[in-house]
This record gives C-alpha cells, sequence and structure tokens, in this order.
C-alpha cells in the first residue's frame, strides 16, 4: 500500500511539474512585482498601524495607537500621516476605518466613540461591544464621514444612539446602520 501511494505521489509530482514547464513556455521571463509600504504609527507607544482600504490614489485609510494609546482612525497619503482623530473631547475615545474606502475624491468613512455614555450600555452595538473598538465606559459610536481635516458626525436615526458609516460614495452619499429607540439595528 505504502508503495503504490508513493508512486501516485511521485505521478502527481511529474505531471505537476510539466505542467509547470509548459505554463512558463508560454510566459518567459514574466515576473510579479510587489511594493511594500510600512505603515508608520501616530507615535504610540506600541506601534500598531492596519490599512484597511487603499484607493485610486494611493491613499490608505485604517487605524494606528495614537500617543495616548488609544486607537485612532488613520490615513497614510503622499508619505504622510495623519491622526483623523474622534468625535469627542475624552482623551479615551478611539475610531476607526474599518471597511474599504468607495470613492475616488477622498472621503473616509469610519466610526468613532463620543463623549456620550450610550444609556443602553451599548446592548451588543456594532462598535460597542467591543468587535471594532475597545469601549470599557460604554460611550455611544457614531458613524463618520472625513473630509479634507474635518470629521463629520453622522447622527444616529431620531431617539437612537449608535450609528455606524461604512463607506461614502464619489458624491458624498454615505451607507451604513443605526440603532432607533429601541435599540434594533436598522439599515441607513
Amino acid at each position: 500500500m505504502r508503495q503504490t501511494c508513493l508512486a501516485i505521489l511521485a505521478a502527481l509530482g511529474c505531471a505537476a511539474a510539466s505542467a509547470s514547464a509548459a505554463s512558463a513556455d508560454h510566459h518567459p521571463h514574466q515576473s510579479i512585482l510587489y511594493r511594500i509600504t510600512v505603515l508608520p504609527s501616530l507615535g504610540g507607544a506600541v506601534a500598531n498601524s492596519r490599512g484597511k482600504s487603499i484607493n485610486d490614489f494611493g491613499v490608505v485609510a485604517g487605524y494606528s495607537n495614537a500617543p495616548n494609546g488609544k486607537r485612532h482612525a488613520a490615513a497614510w497619503a503622499f508619505g504622510r500621516k495623519l491622526d483623523l482623530g474622534t468625535l469627542g473631547t475624552d482623551l479615551a475615545l478611539a475610531s476607526t476605518v474599518p471597511w474599504p474606502v468607495k470613492n475616488s475624491v477622498g472621503l473616509i468613512s469610519g466610526i468613532s466613540l463620543t463623549d456620550d455614555v450610550d444609556p443602553n450600555g451599548g446592548q451588543g452595538w456594532s462598535c460597542t461591544a467591543g468587535g471594532f473598538l475597545a469601549n470599557p465606559d460604554g460611550h455611544t459610536c457614531h458613524g463618520f464621514v472625513w473630509a479634507w481635516g474635518h470629521m463629520r458626525d453622522l447622527a444616529p436615526l431620531p431617539g437612537g444612539n449608535n450609528s455606524f458609516a461604512t463607506g461614502t460614495n464619489n458624491w458624498g452619499q454615505t451607507g451604513g446602520w443605526a440603532d432607533d429607540p429601541c435599540g434594533q439595528i436598522l439599515d441607513r
């Protein structure tokens, strides 16, 4: 049995080698090139930067640790790093860009904790339950659109506490979801 298995493996290896050689005949000297760019930290003691998207102009958006150690939405463009900030003044707040950018005009969508504490304790809400942002103090979370140095708050539905932005197109239209006064999640 063992000799049969070895013979089958040897035959498969020969078939793979000849298929590879035949393929090389059709594409001689073709190589694949990659460019790797290290995304510098915003200054946090623990360098933790992640790109979540890249647009047609090479602008990368994602998050990085800020000097205070909190996760902040960030962008890297043309050799510069940008801290997109948060939707509040509390230094313990965090923000991130969790989904790919869906436009080519420089608009960045994401989520941020706010200064307000969620009266419903988050109820497992998308970005306050810890899946996207650490939120030990139970702050509300709002979607945002960042454009040319300004973060615009995308408020939740009337009576709701939280919202979540997932993408913005070239016309500035943003998709995502929000909760209603009962804490239910509704697509926007």
